[in-house]
C-alpha cells in the first residue's frame, strides 16, 4: 500500500482574454510506502518548469524533476506534459 500526495503553484501574467501565454510552475509530489520491503520510506520530488499556451485550450509543459529525499530513484529527470482544457 502506498500513500501519494501532490501540489502545484503557478506564477504567470494574463492576456486580456484570461490565459497566460507563459506560466512558471513549481510542483511537488511524493509517496510513502506502508508495508513491504520499503515500509515507511518517503520520497519527495520538486519539479520546477514552464507551461506554454500553444493554441486555444492546448498547453505544453516542460520541467525537470529533482528528488528532495535520500530515498531517490533518480538524480534528475525531464518532464513533458500536455494540458487540454475542455
Amino acid at each position: 500500500m502506498r500513500g501519494e500526495f501532490a501540489g502545484a503553484e503557478q506564477f504567470g501574467f494574463e492576456r486580456t482574454r484570461g490565459r497566460a501565454p507563459v506560466t512558471l510552475r513549481r510542483e511537488r509530489d511524493g509517496e510513502t510506502a506502508f508495508g513491504g520491503e520499503e515500509d515507511g520510506v518517503t520520497i519527495v520530488n520538486l519539479t520546477p518548469g514552464t507551461k506554454f499556451a500553444l493554441w486555444r485550450e492546448l498547453d505544453l509543459g516542460l520541467g525537470v524533476s529533482f528528488p528532495r529525499t535520500r530515498a531517490a530513484a533518480f538524480d534528475a529527470q525531464g518532464v513533458v506534459s500536455v494540458f487540454w482544457h475542455f
